[in-house]
């Protein structure tokens, strides 16, 4: 029963009554979106130099020294096209921000020689390819190395077949390094859906190499 008698009419609540708690509620609302968005934003889960490990196909933080995290974060950029040249970054994963939009997190290997990595490589560099999937920056005057004559960026993987020039450099004699020997070709695997399939047809870098 409410502290009117039973049987009155209860007493009308004064504007400024209803107004304060409408603004009562306004707060509590407010603070329970930052605090939900607080804890779901992509700006804050991660920050350069974490460790990750994979769970369902989603990054999660994890200690550096355990077993399970395999990938480490080398930056957060605005877009994968910022991740390519970040050294260590073999990934982009993409999360919602808070505030609208996208943050990405350049991803890689996170027990990578730096020293080796090729995405900062530059033409007169000298890099060692191994297989079809691996190349490595090294001296120039090591061995089985090959020069760097020329660089190309957002390539279709179709221009980098053979064209009758000779392994893999149809794209790379057509921009002018005609002593290619080897086009080697890599880019960032996405995280997933039309982005990634779309990325898979081309290469974010082709490296015309010589003999």
């Amino acid at each position: 029963m409410s502290v009117y008698e039973q049987g009155s009419e209860a007493p009308k609540s004064s504007f400024s009554e209803r107004m304060g708690t409408l603004v009562f509620l306004v707060i509590v609302c407010g603070i329970g979106y930052f605090v939900i968005t607080g804890l779901t934003s992509s700006e804050d889960r991660f920050k350069a130099g974490d460790c990750l490990r994979l769970d369902d196909g989603k990054y999660k933080s994890a200690d550096c020294d355990d077993d399970e995290a395999t990938s480490k974060v080398y930056a957060l950029k605005a877009s994968d096209d910022e991740c390519v040249e970040v050294p260590g970054t073999s990934s982009s994963y993409y999360e919602p921000t808070a505030k609208g939009g996208y943050k990405t997190y350049c991803v890689g290997d996170k027990d990578v020689d730096l020293s080796k990595t090729i995405n900062t490589i530059a033409v007169g560099d000298c890099v060692v390819v191994e297989g079809v999937e691996s190349a490595e920056k090294s001296s120039c005057k090591a061995s089985h190395t090959r020069p760097v004559l020329k660089i190309l960026k957002d390539v279709s993987k179709s221009d980098v077949e053979p064209k009758g020039y000779g392994f893999g450099d149809g794209a790379c004699q057509e921009a002018g390094a005609k002593k290619t020997k080897l086009a080697f070709g890599w880019g960032l695997e996405g995280q997933g859906g039309l982005g990634s399939q779309l990325d898979a047809l081309s290469w974010d870098r082709v490296l015309c190499l010589g003999a």
